[in-house]
Parts: C-alpha cells; structure tokens; sequence
C-alpha cells in the first residue's frame, strides 16, 4: 500500500514539475501603506481531518496574535483548504497566483504536498509545515521547503511524544484551551511555531521603500533556512541545509527540565 502511495505522488510531481516550468510570480513582494501582509495557511478546514486543520490554523491565529505586525503593517492570515486528498494542488495554484502573499505555513499533508512543492519552489514561495514528515519531499522545493517538526526517518512518533510533554507545549496547549474554548489536536504546535518563525523572518529581511514595505523572496528563503536556534514552544529549533527540522536530543532534555 505504502509502495502504491509513493508511486502516485510520483507521477503527480512529474507533472507538476512540467506545470511549474511556466509558472511566475514576482521575486518581490510589494506591500502598499494601509494594506496589510498575507502569509497563507493552507491547511484542511474541510472533509475527515478538519479538526486537525482547524487547529492548525488557530494555532496559527495565536501565533499573529503575539506578532501582530511586521515593520508597522497589520498580519493577515488567509486560511485555504488544503483537505490533502483532492484540493491541495488548487490552492497551491491559487497562492502561487496572488503575488501578495509573502509565505505558507502548511501544507498538512506529505502526500498531497509533494506534488505542490515544485509549484511554490518555481515561483519562490517559502513553505513551512509542522505536520508532513514525508522524507521524500525536500528535494521537490530544494530552497523554498522547510518543516518545524523532524522527518519520519530521524524521529516519528517517539519525538512527537516527547514534545507534546514538554512543560513549554503544555503550557501552550492551556492557552489555547483558554482562547478557544478547547483543546488543540497534536501537533498544534507546530503550525504556531512555524508560523512565529516565519513572522521573525519576514521582520529581519522587510524593508521600507517610500512607505511601503518590499519583502525579497530568494532573501525570505533563506533567512527561514538558515534558522538556528530559533526558540519556539517546540523547543529550540535548528533547519538543516535542506529545510528539514534537526532531531537534537540534547536540546529537548534542556527544554523538559525549564518550567512552561
């Protein structure tokens, strides 16, 4: 079944490798004064994984709600729904078509993800999942994919455990239970990490040009990818050269010893 799976994706990313060939999209992002800046979430709020959707996206909300602006322009989150089965390559061409938005947080799924990859590494978009873990989708965006939680293949199940007991998550996960009334579905946290992660960096490489703000694709990229030690509610958080999470044992038993 596994084999099977792999196979399809396969084929989706050989054409969406042709697809990408011809797509665009402005290596800037110009942000007029008064409009605010877009970052995309592209997670499924629809269909059997919603819930872990919508929580990712609240999660997200938290995230902003901390940094709200970015050099003086106003956060906007746009949600689509990436339901990884049927409307994640949609979505993708939609993102990659809206010149406004300046990154994604997402998307949720492995599978539905690496046919997209080269859409967004063609036009320059950075990505940043907290949830696909597949270890075959860093080459698909060799500059523009990057994920806050480790590959199938340096931790699993086991890492996750140990995050999610973390004093930092737990305390977070009240928080969020505070805010919405609920608690939110594992890996949460990441899509607020990631999310943070992303809002830093656009802080770091923005710049003003006559009252708008300009924010550098190829810079944006790489200023995400060459996180080190970037403190998150996941504890530390380094990228590899390849955009994937480093599984660092030695920072996790620092972390689990600190109070939330």
């Amino acid at each position: 079944m596994r084999r099977r799976v792999l196979l399809t994706a396969a084929a989706a990313v050989v054409a969406a490798l042709a697809a990408a060939s011809s797509a665009g999209g402005s290596p800037t992002v110009h942000v007029q004064r008064g409009q605010p800046l877009q970052v995309a979430v592209a997670v499924p709020v629809s269909g059997p994984l919603a819930g872990f959707g919508t929580s990712f996206a609240n999660a997200a909300r938290m995230a902003v709600e901390l940094h709200p602006r970015v050099r003086g322009f106003p956060v906007q989150l746009d949600v689509f729904d990436a339901d990884c089965f049927s409307t994640d390559a949609a979505v993708a061409s939609a993102i990659v078509a809206n010149d406004a938005i300046t990154g994604v947080i997402g998307h949720a799924c492995s599978v539905a993800f690496a046919p997209v990859l080269p859409l967004y590494e063609a036009a320059g978009v950075v990505t940043i999942s907290g949830s696909a873990t597949g270890p075959f989708l860093p080459p698909l965006g060799p500059t523009v994919f990057d994920r806050v939680i480790v590959a199938d293949d340096e931790g699993g199940a086991a890492w996750i455990t140990q995050i999610e007991a973390l004093p930092s998550v737990l305390s977070w996960q009240q928080d969020y239970a505070l805010e919405f009334g609920e608690p939110p579905t594992t890996l949460a946290e990441f899509y607020y990490d990631a999310t943070l992660l992303l809002l830093r960096r656009l802080q770091t490489i923005a710049t003003l040009d006559r009252g708008s703000l300009v924010i550098d694709r190829a810079s944006l990229a790489a200023a995400v990818r060459h996180t080190v030690d970037f403190r998150g509610v996941s504890c530390s958080i380094t990228l590899e050269p390849n955009g994937n999470r480093v599984n660092d044992p030695a920072a996790l038993d620092r972390c689990a010893k600190q109070s939330g």
